[in-house]
């Protein structure tokens, strides 16, 4: 039985880093560091990841396509194990938030989602809201 991992990175009870063996919590956390992770990110890896992040500085219908196409590629490149079921990418006028909520298929055959929720800046540049 494989054991990884979970993010958000933690520290268990036990003064352990905190790892799991169920599969549906292995594979969310594998989701998270692929869609999250910025191309050019990772030193070893620099292909690696997407586009997601970037899709804040466009606006709401544009920032919904551009992070359905690199979840998609995302999926295809890093995660073929899985099945991309939707992507659901929604940018929150009141809050500047852009929910994603991504909904797969785990090997298995059990369906599963994960959702994130992205930061914005103010044209001032201040934050309002992290990731």
């Amino acid at each position: 039985m494989e054991r990884a991992i979970i993010l958000p990175f933690s520290i268990d009870e036990s003064g352990s880093i905190y790892s799991s063996n169920d599969p549906k919590k292995i594979w969310q956390s594998r989701v998270i560091a692929a869609v999250m992770t910025q191309l050019g990110e990772r030193v070893q890896r620099p292909r690696y990841g997407g586009t997601v992040k970037s899709a804040l500085f466009e606006n709401a219908e544009e920032a919904s396509v551009m992070v359905e196409s690199t979840v998609s590629s995302v999926f295809s490149s890093f995660l073929p194990q899985l099945t991309l079921n939707q992507v659901q990418a929604v940018m929150d006028a009141q809050s500047s938030l852009l929910n994603v909520t991504i909904y797969y298929t785990l090997p298995s055959g059990q369906e599963d989602e994960v959702s994130v929720k992205t930061g914005t800046l103010t044209r001032a540049g201040e934050i309002t809201q992290e990731y």
